[in-house]
């Protein structure tokens, strides 16, 4: 994928945003709300990924990350397209600097509810790490997690 190219028919790539183990993240544009999203790119055609998209479809809570889309690019990758989050990962506020433990314990008490409502919902999340987690604003205070 590079800029310029459509996901779905309606998101149109900006750039590359992450690459991990589980897949590659683009930042797009939705052509019919204008608003930045996240598409998830994950290479294997998998049933469970499906499942999973169609379930965090239905959640809806302030501390896991808002589901816009998904589906499969023709003789591709599955993709799953999710709100962009201004902001920066716990990871990237781990390394400028050292959380105080307050902000801490607000961070480690929104990734337990996103969990509680994940699992509630059938969906073991299996890659909660600091990059995952994304501090909306760069503040300790609003968290949201990434879908797998």
């Amino acid at each position: 994928m590079q800029r310029g190219d459509r996901v779905g028919g309606r998101f149109e790539i900006v750039g590359e945003a992450a690459r991990g183990g589980m897949g590659t993240v683009f930042r797009a544009r939705d052509v019919r709300s204008k608003r930045e999203v996240a598409i998830k790119m994950v290479e294997a055609d998998n049933a469970h990924f499906a499942r999973e998209a169609t379930i965090l479809a239905g959640l809806h809570d302030p501390t896991i990350v808002e589901y816009v889309s998904h589906g499969r690019i023709p003789d591709g990758p599955s993709f799953l397209v999710i709100e962009w989050v201004d902001g920066e990962t716990l990871s990237e506020r781990l390394i400028r600097k050292r959380l105080a433990a307050e902000n801490a314990v607000a961070i480690v008490s929104q990734i337990a509810r996103a969990l509680v409502v994940l699992h509630g919902a059938g969906v073991v999340h299996r890659d909660v790490k600091p990059s995952n987690i994304m501090l909306v604003d760069h503040t300790p205070q609003r968290i949201r997690v990434a879908a797998r």
